[in-house]
């Protein structure tokens, strides 16, 4: 470990993820073993070939490292993973959840073991779809909350507009129509189709007493991805 921290971890490495690191530590380790070892003067290459023929062979089965741990949820159906807040579809419905850890995986579980979610760990930092369909339904019963909420700044630009009216009872029917359009289309989707959806009536835009007009959300900044 000390050799490799020294020779190839002088300074910190450009990598695009753990998968792409590991494979760049392969072919510099590969290539390393073309050199003399530094005691028996023998390429390390033949020692290795050598060595090798006495060696156990591996078990067939990957040996499972996991840890599993007691996570209490919020208010806003997430847990704390990794010191980041993770959304749970339905962790409402528990006072505490199982998070079974892998080093790059988790699980979330029941008491009574139903998964409630399969996902990446946090510091994997790989792009995922939020699930929008249950972050929105938690918003219906406490509307005021999407102005605090996290998620606020990942929704698209007419859809964050379109739902933070001052009138709450508005805001609330809004987001019932749009948690029904989740059913069928994904959050981008909507917000491509954001005026055919208000003109076909799809998304409630009466009884607005703000009178936007929604031709004029196309010179809002750029949308954020709908991902995280």
């Amino acid at each position: 470990m000390g050799y490799i921290r020294y020779n190839f971890f002088n300074k910190a490495p450009v990598m695009n993820s753990y998968e792409d690191l590991t494979d760049q530590l392969f072919q510099k380790l590969n290539k390393d073993r073309d050199r003399l070892h530094y005691e028996k003067q023998v390429r390390i290459e033949d020692l290795w070939l050598d060595e090798k023929n006495h060696l156990l062979v591996l078990p067939e089965k990957d040996y499972p490292v996991w840890k599993t741990e007691l996570v209490r949820v919020n208010k806003y159906n997430e847990v704390k993973i990794d010191n980041m807040l993770v959304h749970v579809p339905k962790a409402s419905n528990y006072s505490q959840l199982y998070a079974t850890l892998t080093w790059d995986q988790l699980k979330i579980t029941s008491p009574d073991g139903d998964i409630l979610l399969d996902d990446f760990r946090p510091y994997m930092k790989k792009r995922k779809a939020l699930p929008w369909l249950s972050i929105i339904k938690t918003w219906i019963y406490k509307p005021r909350v999407i102005e605090y909420s996290r998620y606020r700044d990942y929704l698209p630009g007419r859809i964050k507009d379109f739902l933070l009216v001052d009138n709450l009872l508005i805001r609330r029917k809004r987001l019932e129509g749009l948690a029904t359009l989740l059913v069928t289309y994904d959050m981008k989707k909507i917000n491509e189709e954001f005026y055919e959806l208000i003109s076909q009536e799809k998304l409630p835009a009466e009884n607005n007493p703000y009178e936007v007009d929604w031709s004029q959300y196309d010179s809002l900044a750029p949308d954020k991805e709908v991902t995280s």
